[in-house]
């Protein structure tokens, strides 16, 4: 049976590309192809606990993705405040970073596509942060975000720490009277 395959095969005729190898394919394909118009990538890049845990890497990264066309933004869930932004002053200083994004605690996509910017590709260590915003935090200092396309709350985790929970009630948020821990 595979004999009487392996005959039909060989006895039809062959179109001429049937020989070249992928390379030769590739190359022909462009060579009558229209050329196609790229979008640069847009590439988000979270600032705390993803850039700030090997500075001198992310940099390096960055300029090669900018060395590709990519368009990089430093998304943070920081507020743009004095406090929260003197430390990500020094990277408008790189010419390979597009812009600095401050969502204040609001989810960094839909933040983000307000200021009519579409991300492609997202880079952070906290995912949640990128379609949640920060609803408040609970009497025993647990985050709570919400969907920013709905209305579930949960929780992520517990604050790093007790002065960081008070620091996000002194910026006014809201705090949930109940307890977490049972």
């Amino acid at each position: 049976m595979l004999d009487h395959y392996l005959e039909n095969l060989i006895s039809k005729p062959q179109p001429p590309w049937a020989s070249l190898n992928l390379a030769e394919l590739f190359s022909l394909k462009q060579k009558f192809s229209k050329p196609e118009e790229k979008k640069p990538l847009a590439i988000a890049i979270d600032y705390d606990d993803t850039f700030t845990a090997n500075p001198e890497m992310w940099l390096n990264v960055m300029q090669v993705m900018h060395s590709f066309g990519c368009n990089i933004f430093i998304v943070t869930y920081r507020h743009d405040n004095q406090q929260e932004s003197q430390d990500l002053e020094f990277l408008k200083h790189y010419d390979f970073v597009t812009g600095i994004v401050f969502t204040g605690r609001k989810g960094k996509k839909e933040f983000c596509t307000k200021l009519n910017i579409h991300i492609d590709i997202w880079i952070d260590d906290n995912p949640i942060t990128i379609t949640h915003s920060m609803k408040g935090i609970s009497i025993d200092n647990h985050y709570l975000f919400s969907l920013d396309a709905g209305s579930i709350a949960f929780t992520l985790n517990e604050s790093k720490s007790e002065d960081a929970a008070e620091y996000e009630k002194s910026l006014g948020s809201n705090v949930i009277p109940f307890n977490l821990k049972h």
